[in-house]
């Protein structure tokens, strides 16, 4: 996990961190009090897990309805409404088209 100060990149020694992916979204969310990643790839298939940074460590969120695993999607902050919105994705191949919000 690397941070940025506005001036130099700082890699973090965290005690907790996602398993490594590629194709995931991430968004600074306030109301999550900092960076919510979600979902992506791995050697072993597409994820469906939610991660957050705050400052100083990684702690993952547990939901009871979740979106399904993907990889590839989108995912920005609705100030508007304050909340953390997820569009579309792969899901093994096949396009979502679904949104969800946190």
């Amino acid at each position: 996990t690397w941070t940025w100060d506005g001036t130099n990149w700082t890699l973090q020694s965290p005690a907790h961190q996602p398993p490594q992916r590629f194709y995931s979204a991430a968004d600074y969310d306030p109301g999550a009090g900092g960076v919510v990643v979600f979902g992506g790839a791995s050697g072993g298939g597409d994820l469906n897990d939610t991660w957050v940074w705050a400052g100083g460590d990684w702690t993952q969120l547990s939901f009871a309805d979740a979106p399904s695993p993907r990889e590839s999607h989108g995912m920005t902050f609705d100030g508007a409404d304050q909340r953390l919105l997820l569009f579309g994705g792969s899901a093994r191949g096949v396009l979502e088209n679904d949104t969800w919000s946190l």
